[in-house]
């Protein structure tokens, strides 16, 4: 590649043209306006790029940069650098594909009010590592450190697309700065809190008729919270002697709204009631605890959930 070349002086002036004081050569129509070195390549397109430098030796330093990631096949133009994070964020989130329909919204509130919202303007070549773990320390003074590490997953996520892309050379969530801060997605898990037979038993007792059988669906079945608040009572078989639930919904949120939703792992349970369990005893109370959720009242959430109203 070519040297550098001084925008400030003439590279073929006539012999009888002033030299300046300070540089002792012929000045340009440019002299003493912006940065003086000017390093000049050509893509692997054959387009001509350029960048200014201040000092001779940083130009040069740069062409010599460039000419090794020609050869070597990193090579990344400038331009695609100049990608607003924006809008390869917003790419990004209509690219992933989600089984459940809750979990689109949780993730574009994610991206654009942490993500897009503090850096969404910054071109993908000025995201540098230091920038990231100062993003990083804001939002650990505030938000939680499990929830901050789910939101950086999210922007590591969106740079690796830039890398694959070839719009930046590498993810700067991968540098040695940024792994000394990242986030935790789990803390240390708090120790268990053993609840016994008795101890439930009580918690039964001090709740009101409506909501004592909860705790049966609890301790003798394992339901899941969500699962108990989504029961109902056509999920058993009344009149069978061997009895079985039958958890087919669960009671979850979407953007702030209760709705049915399939239960974990999206896919209809069966669990075994025992002859000796209290549930088989106390399923009188049972009609109590359920609140009318008719069609007529309520929405439909994609094909397996629906709002309660």
């Amino acid at each position: 590649m070519a040297e550098p070349y001084d925008r400030w002086h003439k590279s073929r002036p006539s012999a009888d043209e002033a030299k300046c004081r300070e540089h002792k050569k012929v000045p340009s129509k440019d002299h003493g306006r912006g940065k003086r070195w000017l390093a000049r390549w050509r893509d692997l397109e054959g387009e001509q790029q350029s960048e200014s430098f201040d000092r001779q030796e940083d130009a040069r330093k740069h062409l010599n940069k460039i000419a090794a990631s020609v050869d070597d096949g990193s090579y990344i133009a400038k331009e695609k650098g100049e990608t607003l994070l924006k809008a390869l964020a917003e790419q990004w989130l209509a690219d992933q594909v989600f089984k459940n329909p809750r979990t689109e919204p949780q993730y574009i509130a994610r991206v654009r009010t942490h993500i897009i919202g503090p850096m969404g303007e910054l071109q993908l070549a000025q995201i540098s590592p230091s920038r990231v773990a100062a993003w990083i320390k804001r939002l650990s003074s505030t938000l939680d450190e499990s929830y901050v590490g789910l939101i950086y997953t999210h922007l590591k996520s969106i740079l690796d697309m830039a890398v694959d892309d070839e719009l930046i050379r590498r993810n700067p969530c991968e540098s040695r700065t940024v792994k000394r801060v990242k986030p935790r997605r789990q803390k240390k898990p708090p120790k268990d809190l053993t609840v016994d037979w008795e101890d439930s038993e009580g918690i039964k007792q001090n709740l009101p008729d409506r909501y004592q059988a909860t705790v049966d669906c609890g301790r003798g079945i394992g339901m899941r919270q969500g699962e108990i608040f989504g029961f109902s009572p056509d999920d058993i078989n009344w009149l069978a002697i061997e009895k079985f639930v039958h958890i087919k919904r669960q009671i979850a949120f979407d953007r702030g709204v209760m709705v049915f939703a399939p239960p974990k792992g999206e896919a209809m349970t069966t669990r075994r009631i025992e002859r000796s369990h209290s549930m088989t005893r106390s399923h009188l109370f049972w009609p109590s605890m359920f609140v009318s959720s008719h069609p007529s009242r309520s929405r439909y959430l994609g094909s397996n959930a629906m709002a309660l109203r």
